[in-house]
This record gives C-alpha cells, structure tokens and sequence, in this order.
C-alpha cells in the first residue's frame, strides 16, 4: 500500500489521469502479486480489466477511486486506488490479498485530514509580496565591471503558514544578451547567494529548460503570516552583454517537483546596461 501526500500536482505515478486509465494501476511491466515471481514479468500475459469508477467519500471529502482486476500470467489480483483531488493525496493498494481488504479499508476510512492545509493555487500567487533593495528600476550596471550587491525581501502577506519555500532570481534575456546563450542562461556573467559568510553560486539565467528552477537545499526557507525572509545576492555582468533594458526576475516558489512551478509572489524590475 502507498499513501502519497503532495503539496502540488505532480507527473510520478499515481496520478489523476492513472484513474482513467486501463493500465493506470502500474506504470511497470510486472505484477505485484501476492505469489509474485519474476518469471511473471517475462512472460508478458498481463490481462487487465477495469478501471471500474466510484465517488466515496474518504476524511469526510468527495474523492475518487478505481479498481482493475488484473491476470498476470496465470495469477489474479485486484488494484485500488483512490484520490482526493483538491488536498493531492491518494492511497494505491496494488495486489494486496483479498483477506487485507478490511484492514485497508479501516487506514483509507480513518484518514484525517482536518489539519491540512489546503495545496496553493493560483489564487495564492500574491501570497507572498516580493522587493528589491540596491538593485533599483533603471539603475545603470557596466558590463565588465565589478559585482553589485543588492537584497530581495520575501514578506507573506497571507494567512498561510509556508514550511519549504525556495528563491529564485534570475536575469533575463533582453536585445543585448549575447547571440549564443552560455550555459548558465542567456547572458554573460555571475550570479551568487550570501549563505552565512559562503556566496553560493545560483542560475545566471532560465536557460533552455527548467534546471534553474531545481531547488538549492541551502536555499530553501518557511514563512509564517506577516514573516519575512531577506536574500543577497552579487551580480558580476560579463563583457559579452551589449547594452540595453535587461529584466530582472525575482520569484518565491514551492519547491520545483519537476513537473509545475507553484509561484506565490513575484518582482521584476530593469536596469540599463551599458558597454
């Protein structure tokens, strides 16, 4: 049996769509039989059946749950699995033999979710109010020239208690970003976070994909109501950036699962880089 609690959707299995699906009860090509022997992963008879849907309700919410009876290669056994949509938490019994059902029954029917905090969403995307300290809008950096220092300000601003949160602050790409983007982002140069008296390096830039968006564990902080949490940082530019309005982003997101960025306040200002 495994029972998942998420802060966020997520693509790792189970997921809602595994509900619908004739083959959602196992993203592997084995089955987890009580009699299960390796032999039955090789064979490849795997007959399915189902899902056969239902709406109980589970910690006194509506949830969803699906079941197949499966054949693997000679040996049946039943999958459940059940999902409460708005709170991301699900319960998967994969194979369990059928005189475990009344014990299974008594963990999903005795779940308590009273004290979970409802998962944000994009009605929670202000929660958090997001500034800049020496770093202004329109302040004059040279490229080649000495780091500058300057502090982002994360202030939760609602009634939400935030136990992992992470920064994250990045340039963006403007018309004189270099016309071939190094590895760490679009523009030339360095970005670091003060960590106690360590300067930590961090992304320069987006990039091509979503490693910038990976959390630093170091980085990582909670925000109570009303509390906030300062960040420094240093920005080296390179010679490589031409002048021009390049934007700078500072977000506070949910740690990045690989899949969606929760993001619960954001700032962006530009400043004008000259040659």
């Amino acid at each position: 049996m495994l029972l998942t609690v998420l802060d966020q959707e997520s693509e790792a299995w189970p997921r809602l769509p595994d509900l619908d699906s004739g083959s959602g009860w196992s993203t592997q090509p084995w089955c987890p039989a009580w009699s299960y022997s390796p032999t039955l992963a090789r064979s490849g008879q795997i007959d399915s059946v189902g899902p056969t849907r239902s709406t109980p309700t589970v910690a006194g919410r509506a949830a969803r749950k699906s079941q197949w009876q499966i054949n693997c290669g000679g040996d049946a056994f039943t999958a459940q699995m059940w999902a409460l949509p708005k709170d991301f938490v699900s319960v998967a019994a994969i194979g369990l033999k059928a005189d475990y059902q009344p014990g299974l029954m008594t963990i999903v029917n005795t779940l308590d979710l009273s004290g979970r905090q409802a998962p944000p969403t994009e009605a929670n995307r202000n929660d958090i109010a997001v500034s800049f300290d020496g770093l202004a809008a329109g302040q004059q950096l040279t490229a080649g020239s000495s780091a500058v220092t300057f502090s982002v300000t994360f202030r939760n601003t609602s009634q939400n208690t935030y136990g992992r949160l992470q920064p994250l602050v990045v340039t963006e790409p403007y018309p004189g970003s270099p016309p071939v983007q190094v590895v760490q982002g679009p523009n030339d140069g360095k970005l670091e976070r003060q960590d106690g008296d360590t300067w930590r390096p961090a992304p320069m830039g987006p990039g091509s994909d979503m490693g910038y968006a990976v959390a630093d564990q170091a980085s990582l902080f909670s925000l109570a109501p009303g509390q906030t949490r300062k960040v420094i940082y240093r920005l080296t530019l390179g010679a490589g950036n031409g002048p021009g309005d390049m934007p700078v982003s500072a977000q506070v997101t949910l740690p990045y699962n690989g899949s969606k960025l929760t993001v619960l306040g954001e700032k962006k200002i530009s400043v004008k880089v000259a040659k």
